[in-house]
């Protein structure tokens, strides 16, 4: 297996061009500020990419294109505020996705478009304040989904395939109300997910788990859990 390791070397600018081999690459705490157009095409044969405590702050349209056998991809610990459509749409591999510590404070409904292999994603420490509809459908085979430590009050039903493969949800350090939107939580956790995280909508309730069912009164909801169109 081929390594290529940068430590602490105050990388800015990259090139890969004679390190078609490669298959892990660490560029871990340099000053990375930002990944440009097709920053790694000549790295077919890449299968892990840390790009851990960077500056980065923004990352280009196909900047991870030709990454085709691509399994894990560290964003934690940098600046990233804002992703656009599609960015991670070549990673048809992707199975590991660290986002964490980053300032995301909004994603899209196509963010994760092309992750039809996704198992884990991590997005804690970040400033998002609500999800999408279907954000996470491109990835129907997610097992793990860690949110802790967002701005987080809500979270639809739809957010979710409805073949979802889910099997643990963190929401913990996030300002959950636990209220009718999230009713349908009681039904994940009856189909086996693991929902970690406490209502936050009160000082009474700050510890009671979100997925507990004494939290809702689902009779009295004015709607059904089913909130929104499912695909």
């Amino acid at each position: 297996m081929k390594i290529c390791r940068s430590v602490r070397n105050n990388t800015r600018t990259l090139d890969f061009e004679t390190c078609f081999v490669l298959q892990v690459l660490h560029l871990g705490e340099n000053q990375i500020f930002s990944l440009y157009r097709h920053t790694f095409r000549h790295l077919q044969k890449l299968k892990v990419l840390n790009l851990d405590k960077n500056r980065l702050t923004y990352i280009f349209p196909k900047a991870f294109h030709g990454l085709n056998r691509l399994v894990s991809l560290g964003l934690n610990d940098n600046l990233i505020n804002f992703i656009t459509d599609g960015t991670f749409k070549d990673l048809k591999h992707l199975k590991f996705l660290w986002l964490q510590n980053n300032k995301i404070d909004l994603l899209w409904g196509r963010t994760f478009m092309g992750l039809q292999e996704l198992q884990k994603l991590y997005l804690s420490g970040n400033q998002i304040k609500s999800l999408p509809e279907g954000v996470f459908h491109p990835s129907p085979k997610l097992k793990h989904v860690v949110l802790d430590n967002n701005s987080l009050e809500s979270l639809r039903k739809c957010t979710l395939s409805r073949r979802t493969r889910l099997k643990t949800l963190s929401l913990i350090g996030n300002p959950i109300s636990c209220d009718c939107r999230m009713t349908w939580i009681i039904d994940l956790t009856n189909r086996g997910v693991s929902i970690w995280g406490t209502c936050g909508s009160s000082a009474a309730r700050a510890m009671m788990a979100v997925s507990h069912s004494e939290n809702y009164n689902a009779a009295s909801c004015p709607f059904s859990s089913a909130d929104c169109m499912q695909k």
